[in-house]
């Protein structure tokens, strides 16, 4: 058992550790969207693109959804397979909800690891159907906030953060603007469009993050950054819902930054001996193939970053095989 304990943190533990993950969901964000002219003049954006990061991520396997998506991101578990988290809602959920599997008992998450692990934790979102997290895990999760003006969410962010400078902390912050706007408007990715813009009003909101970071270089030099996406959007044009297999909804962003000196590289090439190159594949799992990169995959990849282990009876990067250097 000690020997086997010994190989597993070896394993896992063996890419650079940080005493601060943060962890950013854009809600809708199109990976295509940051390939536009436009986006060249996002510089927040194009700061987090000199790390190590692939636009060709991919959502779960049969949801293009907020709710199943987040799931899987804090639990490292898909919908629907073996030892998923089978929750498919995705309105704001009523009560008595909670995540629990096949035995009734809540299906372990970050939180599940932080908590055991003395680590500070924030959930902050602008969904109230987040509250689900709140219900789940309780007193696991130390600062919890929802609100919908992102600048309040980024000022809770950058409080938190200044209050736990000295402990180890991880910190998921959730921002909608581009999932409205697309469902709205539409997902148009022409220049000054209402999606464009809402993609904008998120860069502004990071250089606030990356303004902090500058302030106290002693803080981000300790700090990694993980940025996806729950899903796409755009088709049918006002949507994404529903039609799971059609590249605009489930091709997504996986973006990682530790730093303007960490090395700019292709996150599937750098991972190609565990993981594939999905090309333009439909996003289901193919017996007998490597896996493709996933935002499920975060997780465990933000635990391995704080040096803490795999979430128990995850079934996404269980064994914290994904570097990001």
């Amino acid at each position: 058992m000690l020997i086997t304990l010994t190989l597993f943190l070896a394993q896992s533990h063996a890419q650079p550790t940080y005493d601060h993950v943060i962890l950013i969901s854009v809600d809708g964000l199109r990976s295509d969207a940051l390939l536009t002219n436009q986006a060249k003049s996002f510089r927040n954006f194009q700061r987090l693109l000199t790390g190590s990061y692939t636009l060709n991520g991919r959502t779960d396997c049969d949801f293009t959804v907020t709710l199943p998506n987040h799931i899987g991101m804090l639990t490292s578990r898909l919908t629907n397979e073996d030892g998923g988290h089978h929750y498919t809602e995705n309105g704001t959920p009523s009560e008595e909800t909670r995540l629990i599997d096949a035995d009734g008992k809540i299906i372990d998450s970050i939180f599940t690891v932080t908590a055991a692990n003395e680590v500070h934790s924030s959930l902050i979102a602008s969904k109230k159907k987040f509250i689900l997290f709140k219900q789940s895990y309780g007193e696991m999760i130390d600062d919890y906030f929802i609100d919908s003006n992102g600048d309040k969410e980024m000022a809770h962010l950058l409080n938190d953060l200044k209050s736990h400078s000295r402990q180890r902390s991880f910190n998921f912050i959730h921002f909608l603007h581009p999932d409205v706007a697309g469902h709205t408007y539409g997902w148009n990715l022409s220049p000054d469009s209402k999606y464009m813009q809402s993609v904008a009003a998120v860069d502004a909101l990071l250089g606030d993050l990356f303004n902090h970071l500058d302030a106290n270089p002693e803080y981000s030099e300790r700090t990694a950054i993980v940025l996806t996406a729950d899903h796409g959007g755009g088709a049918p044009h006002h949507n994404h819902h529903g039609i799971g297999h059609l590249s605009i909804n489930y091709v997504i962003p996986f973006i990682t930054w530790t730093g303007d000196g960490q090395v700019k590289a292709d996150l599937i090439a750098l991972n190609s001996a565990t993981h594939r190159d999905p090309g333009i594949d439909d996003p289901r799992p193919q017996i007998g193939r490597l896996p493709v990169i996933r935002n499920a995959d975060v997780g465990n990849l933000c635990l391995s970053l704080l040096g803490m282990p795999s979430i128990a009876n995850s079934t996404r990067n269980t064994q914290q095989s994904i570097v990001i250097k």
